[in-house]
């Protein structure tokens, strides 16, 4: 099932040296589901942020990680929320994992100037 049409990078920042950089995006598409609603195919658009770091430094290393943690724990949440009677294929945090590692992915592609799809 394909929740997202297109993926649109709104503004990226970075520091002087580029260590640590921002970035807000926005996903448009048709709703399937997305987040248990109903598969209506109306309109959908979300936003974004991304934060990158120079993985040099250990801090900010563990406040990516401790952020990216939490945002599964979110996705998580919301995909356990779900009761439309089916079951998952995969225990909800590996699905939740992969919903972030894939937003990650796209925003990362999106950086590289490179078209998901």
């Amino acid at each position: 099932m394909t929740y997202a049409s297109s993926v649109e990078v709104v503004e990226a920042f970075q520091n002087h040296d580029g260590s640590r950089v921002a970035s807000r995006w926005r996903v448009h598409g048709k709703n399937n589901r997305i987040l248990g609603t109903a598969a209506d195919r109306q309109p959908v658009s979300f936003t974004g942020t991304a934060v990158d770091a120079s993985v040099d430094s250990p801090r900010v290393e563990a406040a990516v990680r401790e952020f990216l943690d939490a945002l599964e724990r979110v996705v998580q949440d919301g995909l356990g929320a779900i009761d439309d009677g089916t079951e998952l294929a995969v225990a909800l945090p590996a699905a939740a994992r992969l919903v972030v590692t894939t937003t990650r992915g796209l925003a990362v592609m999106e950086r590289a100037g490179l078209e998901p799809g």
